[in-house]
């Protein structure tokens, strides 16, 4: 299973760099790219913890304050994921 993950993630990240050089060749920045990859992540990643709680009484009655991470090392990742996307896009450009 993991080795179709990593698989399914290779060509999804050649897919996405693709696409996102068409939309460059149409006038989108890298910056309204990452943008857009992150808004998209946030939903499907959304869905999939909202489907994950409703399906498995386990997960929703799972003491929350011991499983939430520090919010600083949320801010951290969550820019250290912006900073990568953009330059990517950016080198892409």
């Amino acid at each position: 299973m993991g080795s179709v993950a990593v698989a399914a993630a290779a060509v999804l990240w050649a897919a996405s760099g693709t696409y996102a050089r068409t939309l460059i060749d149409r006038g989108a920045s890298p910056l309204e790219i990452a943008e857009a990859r992150a808004w998209i992540a946030f939903v499907v990643l959304g869905a999939f913890v909202w489907w994950r709680k409703t399906r498995d009484p386990a997960v929703r009655w799972r003491d929350a304050e011991r499983d939430r991470p520090h919010p600083a090392l949320v801010v951290g990742f969550g820019l250290s994921i912006a900073c990568a996307n953009y330059l990517y896009y950016s080198e892409i450009a």
